[in-house]
């Protein structure tokens, strides 16, 4: 019997409500006198926030007291993340060995074990691990960065610098491997290449604070002090958290006499890690050198306590210092606790509220959305009219899928500050995961409209016309959108998915061309590459798309789907159907799936089984024509007339312009001798077959002569 067309020849990701929501910064470590190192690495699940959570990783405790079971590898590597997420290493590192003990090749728990090792200051143990991360996939470009990371804090500068090079092969526009490239280059003295690396980050993302602070330190050491403070200015402007950027500033500062500048740069430092070391001790020499005889010997006393065993002429002139500024003053200080105010209590200090922001800001940055909103409550209940805490809220809870409050809280913010583009622009985002896209579009025309140049409002606009199919003013809002941000992946990849959808798949693949030249790692490009080659009829070119992506992520069940689909198509039955088992082992609820399971079993003759597909993907979508039209025609296959013809009345109810449901219909009634029924049933068929449905059409044609003729 005839077949209908595929469920879905392939599925599309859009990424047009994806926005940046609150910017999560590469976090740079304690810096020598050479420049700061870049962010310690990217958890392989949750991101780069690590640095940001302070002390509230006692927040998602709960996250962590559950034992897993024996044997779920999977769950032993999730809990290794949150630990190592929250600062907790040393149990990160037990949970990633168990996951290794029950498979040795998962490159994310050797990877993570790495990070936590790194984190611990055992660089020796983390190179170990990424090598070994590396030999299972040499791609990795995150683990030959943090490789990287490992041999600079050993010292080892050519070495890391090489791995740097290795990543950059890869990825020549990762941020964080120019970043660190500059760093160890740095390191050497080779502060003109540090510079030009630096810039290389900048050029690709302005706003890697990591990079400004490299790149000020690296000027600082050639002496350009003015342009290195304008480099930490932007560097603190970024992140204001960053200890290493206000450490760094007032270096420059106290180089160049701003000696109060310096000292009121090395406060904020000390705000934020009261036990730096290097901080204590230059900002004792500012204040010496002001003639502040006092708080000098206080600071001094603080670098001294905190025994800085690698600092010896800086303890030898601390020493010699606090000798001559006095034994009594001395004295007199070391009874005190300086450097260090009482903690104020919430209810009293009005920067409790900044302090909650933050915590949320940084939950948010983690994925733990519900503490993060519980943060914002706080700072709200404080402060009801703090803008960025109702906007960062709505930003967890669309995280959350709870976009009708998101869409309140947005309100909220916007009664505040109603002309902030990027709060119109999320609040379209939440509009449009709703299916509202009509008012989606008037929030991003209302961003636009406040600034024309928001290259997301575009693209987010962009998004919800193309879920509406009015494609070509989709694709003219990406084209808006391209010309502000050209190197945007998520807009090339975004009206690559649109030309697909709107049948010009060439014109796709020059889009999802373009996204994975800027990120070759982007695995929802090679997949929907692949899905537009499949489209084309190349499909081995399209099959080899699909392996990109689940190189990139073995988890990614659309890409296990559509390869299936692309190996039925050339007639490898097998080898599909243990493609669409792997993309339902992934997600059990994927009726295209089921369905497409069964065209290949249906096609192996193994039509029993082809029924139980179907019937599991109508029990997920009653109200798919396709799969009805489906077990039809299996139904038929297997001589139950009766059976296929109810099925097909059924798509026939849902879609009565389902030719292959027609099609069926009349085969079975041919079967059973009822000419009549037949006959109309052809007659309806060839009203609206597609012409690539030949052999049927003609088929058709024969049976209408014969049963006329009868």
């Amino acid at each position: 019997m005839s077949d209908s067309s595929d469920k879905a020849s392939g599925k599309y990701f859009k990424k047009g409500s994806q926005l940046e929501r609150q910017p999560n910064p590469d976090v740079a470590p304690e810096p020598t006198p050479q420049p700061a190192l870049g962010g310690p690495g990217t958890w392989s699940h949750e991101v780069d926030a690590v640095e940001s959570l302070g002390d509230y990783g006692a927040v998602i405790e709960g996250h962590f007291t559950m034992e897993p079971e024996p044997c779920d590898m999977e769950a032993w590597c999730n809990k290794g993340n949150s630990l190592g997420s929250s600062g907790r290493y040393d149990d990160a590192i037990r949970c990633f060995d168990k996951a290794l003990e029950l498979d040795s090749l998962n490159v994310d728990a050797w990877f993570n074990k790495g990070n936590s090792l790194n984190a611990l200051g055992r660089y020796e143990g983390a190179i170990r691990c990424f090598d070994k991360a590396l030999e299972l996939n040499p791609l990795n470009v995150d683990a030959w960065c943090n490789k990287g990371n490992g041999l600079d804090s050993l010292g080892r500068y050519d070495d890391a610098i090489h791995c740097c090079d290795k990543a950059l092969e890869l990825d020549p526009h990762n941020v964080n491997a120019w970043s660190n490239k500059g760093n160890s280059l740095g390191n050497l003295g080779r502060y003109e290449d540090a510079i030009h690396c630096c810039d290389k980050a900048l050029e690709l993302n302005p706003t890697c604070a990591a990079a400004w602070n490299n790149k000020g330190s690296s000027l600082g050491c050639l002496g350009r002090n003015e342009e290195a403070m304008r480099c930490f200015d932007k560097a603190v402007e970024l992140d204001p958290h960053d200890v290493n950027a206000w450490s760094n500033k007032g270096s420059s500062c106290l180089q160049v006499g701003q000696l109060e500048d310096a000292i009121h740069c090395y406060d904020k430092a000390l705000e934020l890690d009261p036990n730096h070391v290097k901080v204590w001790y230059n900002k004792a020499l500012a204040e010496d050198k002001l003639g502040k005889s006092q708080e000098a010997a206080v600071s001094y006393q603080q670098f001294l306590a905190l025994d800085p065993a690698q600092a010896a002429k800086q303890i030898e002139h601390a020493r010699k210092r606090l000798q001559e500024l006095g034994d009594e003053l001395s004295k007199k200080t070391s009874q005190r606790n300086p450097g260090i105010a009482p903690e104020p209590t919430p209810e009293a200090d009005p920067s409790c509220v900044d302090d909650r922001f933050e915590k949320g800001n940084s939950l948010n940055a983690l994925g733990h959305y519900d503490d993060a909103v519980r943060c914002f409550d706080k700072a709200l209940a404080l402060d009801p009219r703090k803008v960025n805490a109702w906007y960062n809220k709505g930003n967890g809870l669309d995280s959350l899928g709870r976009y009708e409050e998101a869409i309140h809280c947005y309100d909220k913010a916007l009664e505040l500050d109603p002309r902030d583009t990027n709060i119109w622009s999320n609040k379209g985002v939440s509009l449009e995961n709703l299916c509202r896209y009509e008012e989606a579009i008037e929030c991003c025309d209302k961003a636009l409209e406040l600034d024309p140049r928001n290259a997301d409002a575009w693209s987010n606009k962009g998004a919800s016309l193309d879920s509406l199919s009015r494609y070509e003013e989709a694709i003219h809002c990406y084209d808006k959108a391209l010309e502000l941000d050209p190197r945007d992946t998520n807009i090339w990849f975004n009206k690559g998915t649109c030309l697909a959808e709107f049948g010009r798949c060439d014109d796709a693949l020059s889009c999802f061309d373009k996204a994975l030249e800027l990120d070759p790692r982007n695995a929802d490009a090679w997949s929907n590459k692949g899905s537009s080659l499949r489209s084309l009829g190349h499909f081995e070119d399209a099959i080899c798309c699909f392996d990109k992506a689940l190189a990139l992520d073995p988890r990614k069940v659309n890409a296990w789907y559509n390869k299936g689909n692309g190996l039925d198509n050339l007639g490898r039955y097998d080898d599909a159907v243990r493609c669409f088992d792997k993309a339902l082992g992934l997600d059990p609820r994927y009726a295209a799936a089921w369905n497409n399971k069964g065209r290949s079993l249906r096609s192996l003759g193994h039509f029993e089984e082809t029924i139980l597909c179907f019937d599991k993907a109508l029990t997920l979508d009653p109200g798919d024509a396709d799969v009805w039209s489906n077990k039809g025609s299996t139904l038929g296959n297997l001589g139950r007339y009766e059976d296929a013809i109810h099925c097909c009345d059924k798509a026939l109810e849902l879609d009565p312009t389902c030719a292959a449901a027609w099609n069926n219909k009349a085969l079975a009634e041919d079967k059973l001798n009822k000419s009549q029924e037949a006959a109309v049933s052809y007659q309806q068929f060839l009203a609206l077959a597609p012409a690539q449905a030949a052999k049927q059409i003609e088929h058709a044609r024969k049976r209408l002569q014969e049963l006329d003729g009868k």
